[in-house]
């Protein structure tokens, strides 16, 4: 493949991702959700695309896949998109696209347009099996991001109905049950993800060759995360928390999340 090719990929995918992404949010503004079902030809030819471009990756800087922040976000954007589009089919809920492809699309469109940018990761972690390590937790990443932007559609959607003022949001949503279903499945895959990614981290921080630099921060933010979803999982079943006040646990530790991304250092 040249370069020519990947440089192709990388506009190609956003590009098609936005596109379709503008098609939901119309069909949806405009209650035409037969009209949809087009725009699954091109957009699940966009995340083979996406996903070529990935395997691709070590073409341009050889080693493993995800070797820097971009690589990895624009892994995390594959994973949400893909498991996006599942979820919608599985639920046939059209208009649940028009609120979580755009998320993935602009990720997808940042992480894509800077892909050669970024801190590489060091050598320790850029070979197996601690390059499992960086796969895993950005695709937890996803999960709670999908958990994310679930949580705040439930939270508006509850708003509306509670305020007894249905406003435009109201009939374009999915049910408060399907949102809170999939806040609660997203965040056992991503939690389950970010444990396995947390003990092979612990696994790194003893390799050969690896020289801890400020990563404390870090390992501790990720502790705390987990352990914010798990609490989410035990107030759940132990005491039937469900709806907006789960919603709202998963958006603390989805917050979380974001500030693992900017403390400490080992590479990312």
């Amino acid at each position: 493949m040249t370069p020519f090719f990947l440089v192709l990929l990388r506009t190609l995918v956003p590009l098609v991702y936005l596109t379709v992404s503008v098609g939901f949010i119309v069909n949806s503004v405009k209650k035409r959700p037969n009209r949809s079902a087009l725009l699954f030809y091109p957009l699940i030819f966009a995340i083979g695309c996406h996903a070529l471009l990935i395997a691709l990756l070590p073409l341009t800087h050889g080693g493993f896949p995800l070797k820097t922040a971009f690589e990895g976000l624009a892994f995390s954007a594959l994973v949400f998109m893909s498991a996006s589009t599942i979820l919608v089919f599985m639920q046939k809920e059209v208009n649940f696209a028009a609120f979580l492809f755009p998320v993935g699309s602009i990720i997808a469109l940042i992480s894509l347009a800077f892909l050669d940018k970024g801190v590489t990761l060091p050598p320790a972690l850029s070979i197996q099996p601690y390059a499992a390590h960086t796969w895993i937790v950005f695709g937890a990443y996803a999960c709670f991001l999908l958990s994310a932007v679930s949580s705040v559609m439930y939270l508006v959607q509850h708003h509306e109905i509670k305020g007894r003022s249905l406003g435009a949001f109201y009939d374009r949503l999915p049910s408060l049950e399907i949102m809170d279903r999939v806040v609660l499945r997203a965040d056992a895959i991503g939690a389950a993800l970010m444990i396995i990614g947390i003990v092979m981290g612990f696994l790194w921080l003893n390799s050969p060759g690896f020289k801890p630099s400020n990563v404390h921060a870090k390992i501790a933010l990720s502790l705390l995360a987990a352990v914010t979803y798990a609490c989410e999982h035990i107030l759940r079943m132990g005491q039937g928390w469900e709806g907006k006040r789960a919603c709202i646990v998963s958006i603390v530790g989805f917050a979380l999340i974001m500030a693992t991304l900017l403390a400490g250092h080992h590479g990312f």
